[in-house]
């Protein structure tokens, strides 16, 4: 298993999310606090994509299919 692979991956998920949350917030104009949570969601969403590829990367070592 590539464990560097698969961290970078969810790395660059992660900083896509965040960004172009970034980048919505700040054409709407919001800055309020509250609105911290939608990077949460981003971070979120990068541990989901590390446990998929880690389960990808373990079924194609097993020669499992899809």
């Amino acid at each position: 298993m590539n464990w560097r692979e698969i961290g970078v991956r969810a790395l660059m998920t992660f900083i896509q999310a965040f960004l172009a949350v970034l980048l919505v917030d700040g054409v709407a104009g919001i800055a309020e606090p509250a609105d911290l949570a939608a990077p949460l969601v981003a971070g979120i969403a990068a541990v989901l994509s590390l446990i998929y590829n880690i389960v990808r990367q373990y079924q194609a070592q097993k020669g499992w299919s899809e």
